[in-house]
């Protein structure tokens, strides 16, 4: 997996890669522009949103005694509505979702959200 996030203010890049950090801490504190994820032989890119988050959800197998990377979320905010892509890991999918804001993970909501863009057309792919 790799992703990179281009910032707002300054057309800086920051490129990440690895999928057990589910957190922003290494990047820049500032406004996002664009997300591109590759992951399962796909790319997927959510461009000029309002905010932007991005979670990982693992899972605890006792008989093998390790813990696994299920699916990785890229969500983006627009409008009150949450637009996901889930890769699951599981099935090697990956699954397109608009949701409600505030239901965006099992009916609830998601902390860690980064400012994006305000009042600007949004842009979505999916690609092999």
């Amino acid at each position: 997996m790799s992703y990179l996030i281009k910032y707002l203010n300054d057309d800086s890049i920051y490129i990440g890669g690895n999928p057990q950090n589910s957190k922003w801490n290494n990047q820049p504190n500032k406004p996002i522009k664009r997300i591109e994820y590759k992951l399962l032989g796909k790319t997927a890119i959510l461009e000029g949103f309002e905010a932007y988050n991005h979670l990982i959800e693992k899972g605890h197998f006792v008989m093998q005694g390790k813990e696994r990377l299920l699916n990785v979320y890229l969500m983006a905010l627009k409008n009150e509505n949450i637009y996901i892509f889930k890769f699951d890991l599981t099935t090697n999918e990956v699954i397109e979702q608009i949701k409600p804001k505030g239901k965006e993970y099992y009916g609830t909501a998601t902390t860690g959200w980064k400012e994006g863009l305000k009042d600007q057309e949004i842009y979505t792919n999916l690609t092999e």
